[in-house]
């Protein structure tokens, strides 16, 4: 077996410990040292955040890299440096000086390294052959024992909205989930969150102690249009969020908060703002047909609140795909609190991924929370039939759709 199908078949396996990948990372030099970081986890709008944050180091000419899960299409698709994906070959090519390592690893503990940790490696390693001298890094599960948390310092820890999800993994209480993702701490970081319950933004600041704390609140909506929110900050007026959604208010009002920690002017904060990308996020990919990542409850939530904000009395159809082990029809049970009476969903497997819901059991949690549902094996045509009964067509659930797509 090629190494790179060797790490391809370790998806599956979540190692919430750190013992391998930070043996592995000093056996690979300790790529990411020098560089600024920010490390961010939370539960819903990391990815929303990073991609604001990187906006804002392209128009403060940085030379910055981003490394994201889940992939959409590709491992090539988690690593970036200044937009640009890494390419097959470079990602070989650092596989291929990773491969030894491996092995070395796997003598000394017994155990096998993730394709997460594996992939998180490589990620430092490009970013240090490119030059970079800021990195984003986004937690893929929880915080503490996250492969992202075996770098050893970060300039900049960001908590986005705490909210339940991997509660198997990472604790039954909104208060457990935090004090998981809050382990991402290093004793010179400076914490930012914001938009949280009063509780956890508590228990943040409790354990943040004796670090620099920001709490984001500065930006102030003054509207919409279409689906974008129009904000303002300090003397900077009618600024359209370039994601769409009501929630992207929190998750801009983060990275606002991150850019000036960095040193970004206002015109600078301004372009992120307004030019930030995120694909899968309540994005676009036709006429009136929306795709959303949301797979958990508060996601869930976010998007029925978004709904609610800018859509009136319109039919609405949506297609829906979730991971077996997700809480999908409490996340479902949100729909009930849609102003729109006429909607209706059809229910898909998620082919790509063998942890998938079936169409049948997605039909059951719905039609039980009193919705009317079809069922389709393909999301492509489910959204083609959804096209000619409804004015607005919404794709939610898993993000591993979006390669099916």
């Amino acid at each position: 077996m090629d190494f790179k199908t060797y790490a391809k078949s370790r998806q599956t396996e979540v190692c919430l410990e750190l013992e391998r990948v930070k043996i592995l990372l000093s056996k690979a030099g300790n790529p990411h040292r020098g560089m600024y970081i920010i490390h961010v986890a939370g539960t819903n709008g990391k990815g929303s955040v990073c991609a604001y944050v990187c906006a804002g180091l392209d128009a403060m000419k940085k030379r910055w890299g981003r490394f994201s899960s889940p992939e959409l299409f590709s491992v090539e698709d988690t690593i970036c440096v200044e937009n640009e994906f890494i390419t097959s070959r470079e990602l070989e090519k650092i596989y291929d000086f990773l491969r030894p390592l491996c092995v070395e690893v796997e003598n000394e503990t017994g155990k096998n390294v993730s394709q997460f940790e594996i992939n998180f490696v490589v990620a430092l390693l490009y970013f240090k052959n490119k030059g970079c001298t800021h990195i984003c890094l986004e937690c893929g599960m929880g915080g503490i024992g996250d492969a992202t948390n075996s770098i050893d310092d970060s300039d900049i820890c960001v908590i986005t909205k705490i909210s339940k999800d991997h509660m198997n993994y990472l604790g039954d209480t909104l208060e457990e989930i935090c004090e998981n993702k809050c382990g991402i701490f290093k004793e010179s970081s400076c914490v930012i969150t914001g938009f949280q319950q009063e509780r956890i933004k508590k228990k943040i600041a409790l354990l943040a102690k004796d670090r620099e704390f920001i709490y984001a609140d500065k930006l102030r909506s003054e509207g919409f249009e279409g689906f974008s929110e129009i904000v303002s900050f300090s003397d900077e007026k009618d600024v359209k969020l370039s994601l769409s959604g009501i929630g992207q208010i929190q998750n801009a009002s983060i990275a606002y908060e991150v850019l000036k920690k960095i040193g970004a002017d206002k015109k600078q904060i301004r372009y992120a703002l307004e030019n930030a990308k995120n694909p899968a996020r309540f994005e676009r990919i036709g006429e009136n047909v929306y795709f959303d990542g949301a797979h958990n409850p508060d996601g869930v939530e976010t998007l029925k609140n978004s709904i609610n904000r800018y859509l009136e009395n319109e039919k609405i159809i949506f297609v829906v795909g979730f991971m077996k082990d997700k809480e999908y029809k409490e996340a479902l049970s949100k729909l009930k609190e849609l102003k729109q009476k006429d909607i209706s969903f059809i229910a898909v497997p998620v082919k790509t991924n063998p942890r998938s819901a079936s169409s049948e059991d997605l039909k059951i949690a719905i039609e039980s929370l009193g919705f009317e549902c079809e069922t389709s094996e393909s999301v492509s045509d489910a959204i083609e039939y959804a096209k000619k009964r409804a004015d607005f067509v919404f794709v939610i659930g898993s993000l591993y759709m979006y390669k099916e797509l």
